[in-house]
């Protein structure tokens, strides 16, 4: 951000909220087990800022930008909120698709949230992810369902996470953009 100013950008806000959970992360998504977390991003923290700073309030004066899963949620939010934010700067987004979900023994061996501070980074990244696509609130003490269970593949679960992958989600954003412009709403 100051190599931007310094190079004569005009004059931005940026925020930059904290979607830091006890899964090691949000992904930016609404879930019951970790808080909503879109609506957060794109309806209250939109509204809060708009209304205590001197903002452009209108979707031209906001964009969103992340790397890794700030990306994916920036490119998640942006696509259903086109409405809201006009730009999108993604640096390496994870998650534009499901792949090759594999049983890990590290995450079925994890019982409580100490377990998943101490886990290895890719161990922290599926309970992540499965906070926020698989939460079960029937399921303590983690309140969430992983993609494998016994080293068995779930193919329920993983449904669940491919459907909020956002490649897997384009279909639904090109019909949301034509229901917006057939009501005469300029979104770009």
């Amino acid at each position: 951000v100051d190599s931007t100013v310094t190079a004569g950008v005009k004059e931005m806000i940026v925020v930059m909220p904290d979607a830091f959970t006890r899964y090691q992360g949000s992904m930016y998504s609404n879930s019951i087990t970790t808080g909503n977390w879109e609506d957060y991003v794109a309806k209250e923290l939109v509204t809060y800022i708009d209304a205590h700073y001197r903002t452009i309030a209108n979707r031209g004066g906001r964009g969103l930008t992340g790397h890794s899963m700030g990306g994916y949620g920036a490119i998640r939010i942006g696509m259903k909120y086109p409405e809201v934010f006009s730009s999108l700067y993604l640096m390496s987004p994870c998650c534009m698709m499901v792949g090759n979900v594999r049983p890990n023994p590290q995450a079925e061996a994890i019982h409580d949230p100490a377990g998943i501070a101490s886990a290895d980074f890719f161990t922290k990244a599926v309970f992540a992810s499965a906070a926020a696509w698989s939460p079960n609130p029937k399921n303590p003490p983690l309140f969430l369902d992983l993609p494998y269970k016994n080293g068995e593949l779930q193919p329920r679960i993983i449904a669940k996470w491919q459907a909020n992958a956002p490649l897997a989600m384009i279909d639904q954003v090109v019909t949301n953009l034509r229901r917006y412009q057939a009501i005469g709403m300029d979104v770009g």
